[in-house]
């Protein structure tokens, strides 16, 4: 859990410096694209020529399927911090409404950092998450013990800083004949971000690679289980309020797209950056209820804050893939009340 944090934080200037520029006040080279199927789908991506980040390259890439959702992460970022490559994974899976499991993650075999248990219990109040976790040093790694600790300790709490967290704690526990500093982390994802007396999770892999020394940072993971139902509670973890304007506006786009358009599978989301250029990928999918797809995706977009002059490239796509119209419009005449 402690490991997973470090590298959610270490991507998080990327993941939201990158999705902030769309929504910031100067726009560099923006387009729009939708794609428009017979079958009232609609598929959209965003592309800015120039992103002012502090990386070469940067990719998010997750595919959706209706059981299953898998994805990868990848940054080039240099974390001066760790001198060690570290590598390592978790793996949850479910017994009756609860998520249990564990993982090991290996620094440079002079740290390991053990995930003794990770219990996910969903509650009338929310889903309550309790992490215990041992940092073990190894040939003079014993010194520095202490000090993960309290970058672990660091690190989460900035990330929940983020998050729709309710009661997050992190507390150190009594030493034992394991060994390390021990710790135990608690908080409760409330129910406006999932509520059900079950989890829909059936396993969960997640895989970590940070190579400092090549300044590459990677994620890997997958999940069994109702993959739309839990793309659209990761959207809703994200906290708008919590967050500066223009990731804000981020935040509320990906929770009102998967709130008002239901992903048709297999289909996916993608980001990627290479030499400031980038192009944020939305899945494909339907307006939830029916409608005209194309006026739902730029209600979204409008409300999220993309300005009403925006053009939009729009594509017809035939039933057999091929390119059977193209026209441009503004954001702001798609939407159905044609305000901005």
């Amino acid at each position: 859990m402690g490991a997973v944090g470090v590298v959610a934080v270490a991507l998080w200037p990327v993941v939201w410096g990158l999705l902030g520029g769309l929504v910031a006040g100067g726009y560099y080279g923006l387009g729009v694209e939708a794609l428009v199927y017979d079958d009232g789908s609609v598929e959209a991506s965003v592309a800015l020529e120039r992103v002012g980040l502090p990386v070469s390259q940067a990719m998010l890439e997750a595919s959706l399927d209706r059981e299953a959702l898998e994805g990868e992460a990848g940054v080039s970022l240099c974390l001066a911090e760790s001198p060690y490559n570290v590598s390592g994974g978790l793996d949850l899976q479910r017994e009756g409404a609860v998520l249990l499991g564990g993982g090991v993650f290996d620094a440079g075999g002079a740290m390991k950092g053990v995930v003794e248990t990770v219990r996910a219990t969903p509650t009338p109040g929310g889903v309550r998450v309790e992490a215990v976790f041992r940092i073990v040093g190894s040939g003079g790694g014993e010194a520095y013990e202490e000090y993960a600790f309290y970058r672990i300790e660091g690190l989460a709490r900035e990330a929940a800083g983020y998050l729709r967290l309710e009661g997050f704690t992190l507390e150190r526990l009594p030493q034992d004949s394991g060994g390390g500093v021990r710790g135990r982390m608690v908080f409760t994802i409330p129910p406006e971000v999932y509520s059900g007396e079950a989890l829909p999770v059936e396993r969960l892999k997640a895989r970590v690679e940070m190579d400092p020394g090549g300044c590459w940072t990677s994620l890997t993971g997958s999940l069994e289980g109702d993959a739309p139902t839990v793309a659209r509670a990761l959207a809703r973890l994200l906290d708008p309020g919590r967050l500066a304007g223009e990731e804000a506006g981020l935040a509320r786009l990906l929770q009102l797209y998967l709130e008002r358009m239901e992903p048709q599978p297999p289909t996916g989301l993608s980001i990627t950056v290479e030499d400031g250029k980038a192009t944020l990928r939305l899945p494909r999918a339907k307006p939830v209820g029916g409608g005209d797809p194309l006026g739902v995706l730029a209600g979204v977009l409008l409300e999220a804050g993309l300005p009403g002059y925006t053009k939009v490239r729009i594509v017809e796509v035939g039933g057999g893939g091929e390119t059977v119209g193209l026209r441009e419009a503004l954001l702001q005449d798609l939407a159905p009340s044609g305000g901005g």
